[in-house]
């Protein structure tokens, strides 16, 4: 009986070592890879807007560590009226991680899925926006 408790023992020992060493080793690989996708972001963001006068927003952005980014709420608007153009209820960007990684997000994306998407048609005739010239 003893012995049994023993193993038992010893065997949840290595397996919460197991488990806590993995933790110890993803957290800054997430970290890095939180970073990298927040900078693509804030990168992406002001290019769009510099580019083409939209401004791009979102409820919430989850990375998953190996799969790719789940983007909630996402809405664009023209900054110069700040109508609402398109709107987006859920967004998945699939990513190649060694890419990311690299900081090379023109060739990092690759495969974006769009569910419950809202486009406007008629927004202000009388608009400035760069990405709808007259």
């Amino acid at each position: 009986m003893n012995s049994r408790v023993l193993k038992t023992g010893i065997g949840i020992l290595i397996f919460l070592s197991i488990i806590a060493t993995v933790i110890i080793v993803m957290h800054p690989i997430y970290r890095q890879i939180d970073n990298a996708v927040r900078n693509a972001e804030r990168q992406f963001v002001s290019a769009l807007e510099k580019k083409t006068g939209l401004n791009i927003s979102y409820k919430s952005l989850s990375p998953s560590i190996l799969s790719g980014l789940n983007i909630k709420g996402i809405v664009l608007r023209d900054s110069g009226s700040g109508e609402e153009i398109l709107s987006a209820k859920k967004t998945f960007v699939s990513y190649r991680l060694s890419n990311l990684l690299k900081g090379d997000y023109e060739h990092a994306f690759t495969i974006v899925t769009v569910r419950d998407m809202n486009l406007r048609t008629e927004f202000n005739r009388r608009r400035t926006c760069k990405a709808f010239p007259r």
